[in-house]
């Protein structure tokens, strides 16, 4: 066994990733990319397809306003008419770097050859030197020598000063290196701005006041995280990121690659953005029940905002194209002196083809039924259901427009609530709960009646 003793550690990246659910209500799915440290500049440009065999992407030229190709159509004229924008989509032409760019990319970081995953992703770690903290030896404690198996116990702990000597590769050398390598695979993408952050490793001591064991924060790599955009919007998700990470001898200790290769689309109709703010309040369930008159009060109130943006799905997931979203953030003001309360990013589609889902559920007092109707979006659609009271089997939750499980069992009646998410070919999300009261009671059972 071996125990790692002398401090509390914690270890932090600087540019490490915020959580953002896609679609309104839908934990579990994506986690996203977000900017900490350093201010980062826009800057515009378009991955595109190219007819150069070095599948070099196209860029574009810079455009001044990030929403010029969003076009917005009066209809105050004609009250029963919601106004509408149109925004471009971006067709998906393929599905990631080619074998040829792999071995490229490999060669000029000086790595082994890094085969393609599956997804279509690149993905590498060097497990020996990746966020590496120097250890030495330590001698056991008294009566600690031998652990539960009575084997002898193999004591470490941090070698501070070896740790404070830990050498860091420069900002400057950083990006350079990444943007040569990315640049001679042919696989930098137009438009994209790196940030550097390091990981971080704090000593916050033992808090024996007799320790003599320093407090301090040490840099352990330097990693380029690159942010992207898309015909002027920035471009977010789990498909859209590229990361290089480099220890002291400018060694890559960790790669990830994953961004598709995309066209012009056609346009689709949009949320005006206008409406974005309640869309994301309603998306927070900020307004109670769901009142549409109070949700652009509470919107305000709690600084909710919205920013359009495109949305790239898991690498994993077929997709036939990239459509706009909106990225929602907000804060709950702190009472009196109290800090404010950062809301969890969300990601909610813009376009308005997205499924509509209904359901119906039913109750015979072993077993609930439920059925989700789908309109709109895109076929096949994927489910996958949830329960308040009451955890599913995984293969159960996911098996498709209907649902049978037992609920936990419980005495007369109780209220419990089904809730599933659809998500359509195109990674566009659609939701809805269903609550109910539900009735084990000694005189029989009772269906589900809200």
């Amino acid at each position: 066994m071996r125990r790692f003793v002398g401090f509390l550690v914690s270890l932090e990246s600087l540019a490490m990733v915020a959580a953002l659910v896609v679609g309104v209500d839908a934990p579990g799915q994506a986690d996203v990319p977000q900017r900490r440290g350093k201010t980062v500049d826009r800057l515009t440009g378009v991955i595109a397809s190219s007819s150069d065999p070095s599948g070099v992407a196209s860029p574009a030229a810079p455009n001044p306003n990030p929403n010029a190709f969003v076009a917005c159509q009066n209809t105050a004229g004609h009250p029963h008419r919601p106004p509408f924008c149109r925004a471009r989509t971006w067709v998906v032409t393929g599905g990631g770097p080619t074998t040829g760019e792999s071995s490229r990319l490999a060669a000029a970081l000086g790595l082994p050859e890094v085969p393609l995953a599956p997804d279509g992703a690149l993905r590498w770690l060097d497990e020996a030197h990746f966020q590496f903290v120097p250890t030495r030896a330590s001698t056991p404690e008294p009566g600690d020598e031998l652990d539960e198996d009575g084997q002898p116990t193999a004591v470490e702990a941090l070698d501070v000063p070896a740790l404070a000597q830990v050498p860091i590769l420069s900002d400057d050398k950083a990006l350079r290196r990444a943007n040569r390598a990315l640049r001679r695979a042919g696989l930098l993408p137009a438009g994209a701005h790196g940030e550097i952050g390091h990981s971080m490793l704090e000593l916050v001591g033992t808090g024996d006041p007799s320790s003599t064991l320093p407090a301090m924060s040490v840099p352990l790599d330097t990693h380029v995280s690159y942010h992207l955009t898309l015909g002027g919007l920035r471009l977010v998700g789990p498909g859209a990121k590229v990361k290089l990470v480099f220890d002291g001898a400018g060694r890559t200790t960790q790669l990830y690659y994953a961004l598709r290769r995309v066209a012009p689309g056609p346009d689709v109709a949009i949320m005006p953005p206008a409406e974005a703010e309640n869309a994301c309040a309603k998306a927070y369930r900020l307004s109670p029940g769901g009142e549409p008159q109070r949700t652009h009060q509470q919107a305000q109130i709690l600084r909710v905002t919205a920013e359009l943006v495109y949305f790239a799905p898991p690498p994993s997931l077929p997709v036939r194209a990239l459509y706009p979203h909106f990225l929602c953030s907000g804060r709950i003001p702190g009472e009196e002196s109290a800090e404010d309360v950062l809301l969890r990013e969300l990601v909610i589609p813009a376009v308005l083809d997205v499924p509509a889902v209904q359901v119906t559920a039913s109750f015979d007092g072993l077993q609930v039924t439920a059925e989700a109707q789908v309109t709109g979006g895109t076929p096949p659609f994927t489910f996958q259901w949830s329960a308040e009271t009451t955890t599913l089997d995984p293969d159960d939750a996911t098996a498709g427009p209907i649902l049978n499980y037992a609920p936990a069992p419980r005495s007369f009646e109780f209220d419990d609530e089904v809730s599933v998410v659809v998500t359509d070919a195109n990674a566009l999300t659609g939701s809805r709960r269903r609550p109910g009261r539900m009735s084990q009671a000694r005189n029989g059972p009772r269906a589900i009646n809200r």
